[in-house]
């Protein structure tokens, strides 16, 4: 509810129904249901980052503050640490809807620059445990591009009824906050 009332900049007094709509609509995800009673990494862990990542990137894109882009930065860190294929989708999303907002270049360019840095300093840290740990460094992106190709293709390659559904189940899986919260400002941004 917060989160919305900041991003729509209502003043305290200001009615408007849409953070209580996105609210109702978030508190009614299944991934947050069931994320509130099964304690794992993709329920537990990625909405609160995922929602870290989204407000902190907006909240630069609104006040080009140094520290909002410190925090998006740590939050593309800390997404990427928790699981590696989502964050990539809403962080191409989010560098999308910077691209057509209407905001000066320079504010595109550094919040790309703060995203980079943070995808950067998670290769850093994994770098770093890939040493300590003797892991394969390359193993979790050979895998994700591996699945996505394995899932996304067919007898003809690359195909568009089967990238589809992962979309639809990427949408269903963050629920309807995310992609609404991304659809009001991206409509009221342009």
């Amino acid at each position: 509810f917060i989160v919305i009332r900041n991003f729509l900049r209502l003043e305290s007094g200001e009615r408007n129904p849409w953070p209580a709509l996105v609210t109702l609509l978030y508190a009614t995800t299944p991934a947050v249901i069931q994320g509130s009673i099964i304690l794992e990494n993709d329920n537990t862990l990625l909405v609160p980052a995922i929602l870290f990542l989204f407000f902190s990137f907006i909240k630069y894109l609104q006040e080009e503050k140094r520290r909002w882009a410190l925090a998006t930065g740590l939050a593309v860190t800390l997404a990427l640490w928790v699981r590696i294929t989502t964050p990539a989708i809403v962080l191409s999303l989010l560098w999308f809807y910077a691209l057509v907002r209407k905001s000066s270049l320079r504010l595109k360019c550094f919040s790309s620059l703060a995203v980079l840095l943070g995808i950067l300093a998670f290769g850093g840290t994994w770098f770093f445990y890939c040493q300590v740990k003797d892991a394969p460094f390359l193993y979790p992106l050979v895998y994700t591009l591996d699945q996505f190709r394995l899932r996304a293709s067919g007898a003809g390659g690359l195909r568009l009824e089967k990238i589809l559904p992962n979309f639809v189940y990427l949408t269903l899986w963050l629920g309807l906050f995310p992609t609404f919260l991304f659809l009001i400002l991206t409509v009221r941004r342009i």
